[in-house]
């Protein structure tokens, strides 16, 4: 249950970033440059309806070719695919696996 309350809090302090505009920013453009990084510089985004305009700021910013659709069921960051090929950069995918990794962690250490 105090596990369960921490990654609760935790949770709601990384959302909070898509709040804050100028941060935000920063952190959608580092999620991109790892999708370019793992597709190359041609591939498809999306990202929630309020990230769109950033996003192809972003994208011209960053001289990139990339086809935008918006998604509403992401909350932040990305989801990027080219053919089979796909990462899933949302700010809700990543906290998935990252709560995963802090779970295994603390299970690790109880029962060593």
């Amino acid at each position: 249950a105090i596990l369960q309350e921490a990654l609760e809090r935790a949770k709601e302090e990384i959302f909070k970033i898509v709040e804050k505009r100028s941060e935000y920013r920063e952190r959608l453009k580092r999620l991109l440059e790892e999708c370019v990084e793992y597709l190359g510089g041609s591939f498809h985004v999306a990202v929630n309806p309020n990230d769109m305009e950033l996003i192809r700021d972003l994208i011209s910013e960053m001289k990139l070719n990339l086809t935008v659709q918006p998604d509403y069921k992401i909350i932040g960051g990305l989801k990027a695919w080219e053919g089979k090929r796909a990462i899933d950069n949302t700010l809700e995918g990543r906290w998935e696996r990252k709560k995963r990794e802090i779970q295994m962690e603390v299970l690790k250490e109880l029962f060593e």
